[in-house]
């Protein structure tokens, strides 16, 4: 039977899931379509009750295993990312990884100590822009200040990572003391004790 001709002559329209029920159940039944649909309609003997009972079991069985199955899905992609942990870090200390400050750069301990001098000044963008078009002609409009410079780590290979920032904000000391890290153009530069150096990153 299928299940449109259950719909029809039962007026009752249950999901795909429980008919399925349905259906087991008329193959048992001694009678034709119309007597099983009349009994289940009125539940003679209680077989509506049993149908839905055994529907309701199935479901929750159902229910059960997918959670089940999550369960396990969740273990086993837990226990695969705990893996791809220990092979990198695994990995990191064969190959060695260790900080690393890109050669003519700026080096951040001799930013740190104009900084965290008792006379410097952090400049604003402002400021800094009017400096360098001042001191060297850098057009303020193709100007952009940065506040921050990458971090980097090199392995045995001489392979480069990047790691992360650092702050760099423009300083100002004195005259011959001060920096800036900046672009103009599709240029990078800092300025460092009064000399523009190519930045690079």
């Amino acid at each position: 039977m299928m299940i449109e001709e259950f719909e029809a002559r039962a007026g009752i329209y249950p999901s795909v899931e429980t008919y399925r029920v349905i259906e087991e159940h008329y193959y048992q039944f001694d009678g034709s379509k119309d007597d099983f649909c009349k009994a289940f309609r009125e539940n003679h003997d209680g077989i509506a009750q049993r149908i839905q009972c055994d529907a309701n079991n199935r479901s929750q069985r159902r229910m059960r295993d997918f959670q089940a199955d999550r369960s396990e899905e969740e273990k086993e992609v837990k226990d695969l990312k705990e893996e791809v942990e220990r092979l990198k870090k695994a990995l990191d200390q064969e190959q060695e990884w260790q900080p690393y400050e890109m050669p003519g750069n700026v080096k951040q301990a001799d930013y740190e100590h104009l900084r965290n001098t008792d006379d410097t000044r952090i400049m604003s963008d402002a400021e800094a822009k009017e400096l360098l078009y001042g001191w060297f002609g850098f057009a303020k409009e193709k100007t952009t200040i940065h506040h921050s410079v990458s971090t980097y780590e090199i392995n045995r290979h001489r392979h480069l990572r990047r790691t992360g920032v650092v702050e760099r904000l423009p300083l100002y000391n004195a005259t011959d003391w001060n920096y800036i890290r900046f672009d103009c153009g599709a240029i990078n530069y800092e300025l460092y004790n009064d000399q523009i150096v190519l930045f690079a990153d």
